[in-house]
């Protein structure tokens, strides 16, 4: 069991749009986890696969694709979970989950696989979807702290 309340986010992408995702997802899960500390890892060989790793992808292209990409590298999987934001505003939401679409035994491997939809002008709304996911991401972070 981890001990210390320090929770790993890796991107790829280090980008200001994956800053104020990362700002805002700190946010939410503040709200509902006190006393921990995120950091943002620039290279995944300098994880502890101990601790646990929140990799945040935004779906470009093709979802599956930029799954694999974003999990590309990263060798531990149980303490692993893929979070996939997706540029849609609200009445745009009904679509099929992420982790229905994925075929890699990577990501199938992974703790789990929360999606997140965002605007760039309003960030991470309120809707029943985000909610699912931070509830979600919550359950899992609450393993370890």
């Amino acid at each position: 069991m981890f001990t210390e309340s320090t929770i790993l986010l890796y991107s790829k992408r280090q980008d200001d749009v994956i800053m104020v995702l990362v700002k805002e997802l700190e946010n939410w899960l503040n709200f509902l986890i006190k006393n921990v500390s995120y950091e943002l890892l620039d290279n995944i060989k300098r994880r502890n696969p101990e601790v646990p790793l929140l990799v945040l992808c935004i779906n470009s292209t093709r979802c599956a694709t930029d799954a694999s990409n974003a999990i590309q590298g990263i060798t531990e999987f149980q303490h692993t979970s893929l979070v996939v934001f997706h540029h849609r505003d609200v009445h745009a939401l009904s679509f099929t989950p992420s982790s229905r679409a994925f075929t890699d035994p990577a990501i199938k491997a992974l703790a789990g696989i929360y999606d997140i939809a965002f605007l760039q002008d309003k960030g991470i709304y309120h809707c029943d979807l985000n909610e699912k996911a931070i509830n979600g991401i919550v359950a899992f972070l609450r393993k370890y702290v």
